[in-house]
């Protein structure tokens, strides 16, 4: 019944159902009717199911009553409709119907959800062989049909392709291939995602379909770095390269005809560029309301393409894999491309571990696949790691060197610096101390440059101090101070300096530095010659660069922040939190994770038992240990790491160090084995490098040893009473004072 009045309204109306700004829109009613007016319905009953209140939402806007349109629509979402009701109303008025109510601004949010829920439910039956099979029937119909199927699979967007692909790789298809790449063609850019992952997967038939496809729908950015292996490489049949260079001849000239003019040189350095700004994370992803990024591959069994739903960081990954891959192919044998392809996947290994989890290994492993390749290949890829500021990778393979590489990696090689030392001094904690460890796991056994920062990142990371530091350079003290208050409230630790010059020796001094922030008046040197001497030294090639002024001068640096990445802009700022709007996704994008609490606790750990295995292992002819011996002493109030600290201590011959060890042989407090090991150590310290305590300590040391009652405790005191060369008439008065030898041995 409602229904039926409904049609006979709509019939009597001569109102045009139009977009808003279309010349047909009108409104029956005054602008100042009050708002009883404005929702009075001319239903003579009320909607109750859910088509009824699509035809009424309909109705209205025909009516040009969008605000009684809105009203229904919110009273058919209320209906919580389901998919086959969708589905439904679909098959009644067709896609079209519902993508014209999301131009209306009245409609949204609520057309914008509905056209989301049919998708959904688009989707949801795309598998259904009963679904695909009316689909594909419809177009292979009459033209009204297939038109009709036409707009349902753009309706679909990339996820059309899904059926349309099985059908053209079919052998047994009923529908004409040039009706399935026509249709292909129609879907347009959303097509691409799909197609590429059909290109990298299907027979030769089908890819030189898909080529052919691309060289309609596809973008020179997007598809041209996918279509030069194909194209050009000496592993690709004749037929494929004819097909890929005519897509490339219709995508860079728009004429199939012009593939003479295609560039037959640089072909291999294009490629490495694309896979170069994946790796590097500078294409801009458009996400979904998931906040993924759907990428497609080729599934065999199903012969056709499926799609996975990854974030922005893995999809950059995942392409730049494929595109290095590429690279390798188009250059056989060039070690530079094996680099690359191997610092990819050892990075997309580590992305898919998680920062917080311990990298994969294991048959089929990146880091397996590091193993066998040796030495010298993952050298290249942690210089390639380096270069690309990647933590990932370079975490990654200096974790592998570590476990494969030989000191032939402390000095230089090909007329290069050792980029195992140069790990020493990266900006970022994770590299630095698996480089500490590498350098380590090395067993070095004569002096080496960089031996120094060795010990200096294991006492960094015993302190524990999670803060990143920074350098602001800055001519003005004042606004420096205030820039670096800012940013220590996000937890830096921040340095000034006045000139350029002074800047740059800071960072290169200390390989922690995490950020650099350059005023735009920076001075001797100025801003572009401080930023090209930051990018120009290996020691501060990666730390990211913020360059600050007023706001809306980012203009006059835009060459800066292009060519010498990473670098953003900060406009100036009196709160932190203005400061954090900028700064902080542009390092989310730049730097990794800080480190667990247990990752952290760990790292304290190992960097304790290192300085422990330099003192035990006779190596502080390697590795100076004093610059350690602040964090080693106050490593001695953490049970974890005590005993290490202790014997690393031991080989200090400084008298703070034993003046350390004594306090806590002492020191009632600390647990008994502790104790123990700090009188043993020591002992041997005092052994050593002589007795460097005072006097009064000396005699604490005695009184401890007669008053305790601890057996192990009080023979670790004894050795340190002996290690001090006691007197004659000492040594009489406690061989006169021993007890045994009182009785016979039975």
């Amino acid at each position: 019944m409602v229904r039926r009045n409904l049609l006979v309204i709509v019939l009597a109306s001569l109102v045009v159902f139009s977009a808003p700004g279309s010349g047909g829109r009108c409104f029956a009613q005054d602008e100042t009717e009050t708002a009883d007016q404005e929702f009075e319905t001319p239903l003579a009953e009320e909607p109750e199911t859910v088509g009824e209140y699509f035809d009424a939402v309909l109705l209205m806007l025909r009516l040009s009553r969008p605000e009684l349109a809105a009203r229904y629509l919110n009273g058919l979402m209320q209906l919580e409709p389901s998919d086959e009701d969708l589905l439904a109303l679909r098959e009644e008025h067709g896609t079209g119907t519902f993508l014209q109510l999301t131009r209306f601004d009245e409609l949204q949010p609520q057309a914008g959800e509905l056209v989301d829920r049919l998708t959904a439910a688009s989707l949801a039956v795309i598998n259904d062989p009963a679904y695909v099979d009316d689909l594909m029937a419809k177009l292979g119909g009459s033209a009204r049909e297939k038109s009709e199927a036409v707009n349902e699979l753009k309706q679909l967007g990339p996820h059309a392709c899904i059926p349309l692909l099985r059908q053209l790789n079919s052998d047994d298809s009923s529908i004409d291939r040039d009706l399935l790449i026509y249709t292909l063609i129609e879907l347009g850019e959303p097509a691409v995602p799909p197609l590429l992952g059909a290109l990298r997967g299907g027979d030769d038939r089908l890819r030189g379909h898909v080529l052919e496809i691309l060289g309609f729908v596809g973008r020179k950015e997007t598809v041209l770095p996918h279509l030069w292996r194909p194209a050009f490489s000496d592993g690709e049949p004749p037929a494929i390269h004819v097909a890929a260079r005519r897509a490339i001849a219709r995508i860079m000239y728009g004429d199939v005809e012009m593939v003479a003019r295609i560039p037959s040189f640089g072909i291999p350095a294009r490629v490495e560029r694309a896979a170069l700004e994946y790796f590097r994370g500078e294409v801009a992803w458009e996400t979904g309301e998931d906040d993924k990024v759907g990428v497609w591959t080729w599934d065999s069994a199903a012969g056709t393409v499926r799609e996975h739903r990854v974030s922005p960081p893995s999809a950059s990954l995942f392409t730049a894999q494929q595109l290095a891959r590429d690279l390798m192919q188009l250059a056989p044998g060039d070690e530079q491309a094996q680099a690359l392809f191997l610092a990819i996947v050892l990075a997309g290994e580590r992305y898919a571990a998680g920062w917080d989890q311990p990298i994969g290994s294991g048959p089929g492993s990146a880091h397996d696949l590091a193993l066998v390749a040796g030495e010298a290949a993952v050298e290249r890829a942690l210089r390639r790691a380096l270069e690309e500021n990647s933590v990932a990778a370079a975490e990654s393979a200096l974790n592998v060197l570590g476990k494969i590489g030989t000191r032939h990696l402390l000095s230089s090689t090909d007329g290069e610096g050792s980029v195992l030392l140069e790990s020493l001094d990266s900006p970022h904690e994770r590299v630095r101390f698996a480089a500490a460890s590498a350098v380590m796991q090395l067993d070095p056994q004569q002096p080496f440059r960089g031996a120094n920062r060795v010990v200096d990142i294991f006492a960094r990371t015993l302190n524990g101090n999670p803060e990143p530091r920074t350098v602001v350079i800055d001519p003005n003290v004042g606004r420096a101070n205030h820039v670096a208050a800012l940013i220590g409230n996000l937890g830096y630790q921040s340095e000034i300096a006045t000139t350029g010059m002074d800047g740059f020796r800071q960072i290169a001094a200390h390989g922690d530095t995490e950020l650099a922030v350059l005023h735009l008046n920076t001075i001797r040197w100025e801003l572009s010659q401080t930023i090209t001497n930051l990018r120009a030294d290996a020691r501060t090639a990666g730390v990211p660069i913020a360059i600050y002024g007023p706001q809306g001068l980012q203009g006059r640096v835009q060459h800066l922040l292009r060519d010498y990445q990473p670098a953003v802009y900060l406009p100036e700022a009196d709160q932190s939190s203005d400061i954090a709007r900028t700064l902080r996704p542009f390092l989310a994008q730049v730097s990794p994770p800080a480190l667990t609490d247990q990752q952290r606790a760990d790292r304290i750990a190992a960097a304790a038992y290192w300085l422990r295995h330099i003192a035990q292992g006779r190596r502080t002819n390697v590795f100076d240990l004093s610059p350690a011996e602040d964090a080693l002493a106050a490593a001695v109030d953490e049970e974890r790491v005590a005993r290490d600290a202790l014997i690393a201590l031991g080989a200090i011959g400084t008298p703070s160090a034993q003046q350390r060890l004594a306090d806590a042989a002492l020191a009632p407090g600390y647990p008994l084995e502790i104790r123990e090991t700090a009188a043993l150590q020591l002992a041997f310290h005092i052994q050593q490098f002589g007795a460097l305590l005072r006097n009064g300590n000396l005699a604490a040391v005695q009184d401890a040893w007669e008053s305790a009652t601890e057996p192990a405790l009080k023979t670790a005191l004894a050795s340190v009473i002996g290690s001090l060369g006691p007197t004659p008439e000492a040594v009489t008065r406690q061989l006169e004072n021993y007890q045994g030898g009182a009785t016979p041995v039975e």
